[in-house]
């Protein structure tokens, strides 16, 4: 619903007026009833030094002796002129006795003649009361006046009271003097005094508001009203009328119509240049076209891979017609998987060919039997001198032994790994492809128990943003992924999540994931957690006898683990050991773990030492590297796992 300039104004003004009104009032009523309460006690102390004055001369016998009627009498007439000319409700003298908290009333009376024979009835002298004293009558009664009014509801009325002591010669108990103002005669008073001041205050913003609205009438809703009449000809028509011409003094509304001059000659000229746009347009969107279908050719949206030992899934999804994230993911003639997941700079048909090349480039290496860090590296070499536009790639390449559960993979400034219901690997970052030579990436090793997965993800995926601008992060992918048990359903999962988080919010940069699982059967030959000593290691010895036999290899394997299971024994400090010990075919693989300090015994490089220099440990260190087939560490669940494979 549209609503004119006029019509906010008026509605602004009536909110206002309503803010005044409530301003005012609670304003006036403040000021008002802090009047009107300061007066009404300035009246209360009054009455009390007039009462004062009448008990000076009079004595306590005097008053309530057995000859004291007359003089009582007097008394109470004068207490009642006084009720009358300060307009007390009551007005009453007591003993207060505060130890029993009970009031011997000695006077009682009242403004009204026939309210003063009741209180004569019921609070005449010596009536008693055991209506426990409040704060303000024991201060009285020690002494001390109340400047402050105490508010009572009773049978006797809504009433205002003070109390302050009394002074009588010869009295042995406290008397204490009250006054009663009726509190709903001070509530007229003051909202009388707040009308008063709020009224005429309240009239002369009505009448300024008025004048405001005539005036923006004149100055600045009418011209606007005919402005916006030319607009809609000019829009009808297609041309300049001149039938509604604006005449204003307002600068504004002067450079309003300048503007809407200005605008309809820059209208001419752009509608003369969009048929042209229109056929720039449908001849990119079929150059985008065919990219897309390339590009599909090479990166389907979903591929699944499944062999002897390993379950892949990969996915994507582009933000744009044509994005930069690829994969791959090919079964070897050996038997192993080779998985690519990889994310190009820029968006678009530049993206589409550089990921074209760069995939090819990197798939004839991989396929080549060379490790995933030599074809990353020699790839990077060649980009770097057919680069003309500077584009550059992130991604993780590797390469999966189902035979013995290895992932060898290297990461080239790409997002780190995930391992499926477990937490971020964190591997050697390494720097993206394209930019500089002599990248240095190099190879990182994981292993795959049946049933557990990693997934690989484009940075588009953690970086999904939601209507309130919050980013996905990794933190909800792991959540999303955790209770995964294949590679489809973990891509599935984290999909899922996504799309529910970023809700309407549209894709900015593409969504790829690749998880991989292990399956088949756990087929570790033997396990055991030891006691982290020497003689522990003998029963290690044996069984890897046992599976492989008294060979030169298997003999070379034992001397190997037994230096890995030493360094534990001396350096770790754990409290205990888990080996496991696996023969799949011709390989053997022993995997180490400890819950001792953590510690890398792969990130030392012996091999830079002479001889003569290394320590036990350090020889012990050469010793598994030159051994053994393949070695990866890696620190899980606050233990340090050893995985050493061995061809036999």
């Amino acid at each position: 619903m549209t609503r004119s300039i006029l019509h906010r104004f008026a509605l602004f003004n009536a909110a206002a007026f309503a803010v005044a009104i409530c301003v005012s009032l609670a304003v006036g009523n403040w000021h008002s009833s802090n009047e009107i309460t300061e007066s009404y006690c300035y009246v209360a102390s009054m009455v009390t030094e007039e009462t004062q004055a009448i008990f000076d001369n009079l004595s306590y016998d005097q008053l309530f002796g057995a000859d004291s009627n007359a003089a009582y009498e007097r008394v109470r007439k004068a207490l009642r002129e006084l009720s009358v000319t300060f307009q007390a409700e009551y007005l009453y003298v007591y003993e207060a006795d505060v130890s029993s908290g009970t009031r011997t009333y000695l006077f009682c009376v009242a403004q009204d003649d026939r309210e003063d024979q009741v209180v004569r009835s019921q609070r005449g002298l010596g009536a008693q009361s055991s209506v426990p004293l409040s704060q303000l009558e024991v201060q009285a009664a020690n002494g001390t006046p109340s400047d402050v009014a105490e508010i009572t509801h009773n049978e006797y009325g809504y009433d205002l009271c003070w109390y302050c002591p009394l002074t009588i010669d010869g009295a042995t108990k406290p008397i204490v003097f009250g006054a009663d103002f009726d509190a709903e005669e001070e509530q007229r008073e003051i909202w009388e005094y707040t009308l008063a001041f709020a009224v005429p205050l309240l009239v002369g913003i009505a009448i300024i508001a008025a004048v405001e609205i005539v005036m923006l009438k004149k100055s600045v809703s009418d011209p606007l009203r005919l402005l916006s009449a030319r607009m809609r000809s000019f829009v009808q028509d297609g041309a300049h009328s001149q039938e509604h011409v604006v005449s204003s003094k307002t600068k504004e509304i002067v450079e309003i119509q300048g503007s809407f001059e200005q605008m309809t000659d820059d209208i001419d000229d752009y509608v003369g240049r969009i048929a042209q746009m229109c056929e720039e347009r449908v001849a990119a969107d079929t150059e985008l076209g065919v990219a897309r279908r390339i590009q599909l050719g090479l990166v389907p949206p979903t591929t699944q891979c499944v062999g002897d030992g390993f379950d892949a899934y990969a996915f994507e999804r582009a933000a744009r017609a044509v994005g930069g994230d690829f994969y791959d993911l090919t079964a070897l003639d050996d038997g192993k998987l080779l998985l690519v997941i990889a994310d190009v700079s820029g968006k678009g048909v530049s993206a589409a060919l550089f990921m074209a090349m760069f995939l090819t480039l990197l798939h004839n290496k991989l396929q080549s039997h060379l490790d995933p860090a030599r074809a990353l590296n020699e790839a990077n070499d060649l980009v770097m001198h057919n680069n003309p536009e500077n584009m550059f790639v992130t991604l993780v390449a590797g390469v999966y032994d189902p035979a013995t559960r290895v992932l060898t993979y290297a990461n080239a400034g790409h997002t780190p790994p995930l391992m499926v219901g477990g937490t971020y690997l964190n591997p050697d970052p390494g720097i993206a492809l394209g930019l500089f030579e002599d990248a240095g990436i190099v190879n990182e090793t994981l292993v795959l128990r049946p049933g557990e997965g990693v997934l690989l993800y484009t940075d588009g995926t953690t970086e999904a943003v939601n209507p309130h601008s919050e980013f996905f992060g990794e933190e909800r992918l792991m959540e999303a992924v955790k209770d995964a048990r294949d590679a489809q359903g973990a891509v599935q999962a984290a999909v899922n999540a996504v799309d529910a988080f970023a809700g309407e919010r549209e894709q900015f940069d593409d969504v790829t994931l690749l998880a991989l699982f292990a399956t088949g059967e756990d087929d570790a030959d033997w396990q055991a957690t030891l006691e982290p000593e020497l003689s522990s290691f003998q029963t290690v010895r044996e069984h890897v006898v046992e599976l492989c036999g008294a060979t030169p290899e298997a003999k070379q394997a034992i001397l190997a683990c037994d230096e890995a299971f030493a360094n534990v024994v001396y350096y770790s400090g754990a409290t205990a050991v888990e080996v496991a010990v696996r023969k799949a075919g011709d390989t053997l693989v022993v995997r180490i773990a400890d819950d001792g300090t953590p510690f890398d015994p792969l990130s030392h490089n012996a091999e830079e030492r002479e001889f003569e220099d290394m320590d036990m440990g350090g020889m012990g260190i050469m010793l598994m590297r030159e051994t053994s087939k393949d070695a990866a560490y890696e620190r899980q669940d606050n233990k340090n796992v050893l995985t050493l494979t061995f061809g036999l």
